[in-house]
């Protein structure tokens, strides 16, 4: 559900971008985050 990962991308981003980097593993899924 694009509405619930964009809103854990948002939760990700407050963790930290090291944490961010290290749940989302793939360029694809960094990208999205950012």
């Amino acid at each position: 559900i694009p509405g619930l990962a964009f809103t854990e991308g948002k939760a990700y981003l407050r963790l930290g971008e090291a944490s961010l980097q290290s749940m989302a593993r793939t360029d694809t899924q960094r990208q999205f985050y950012q």
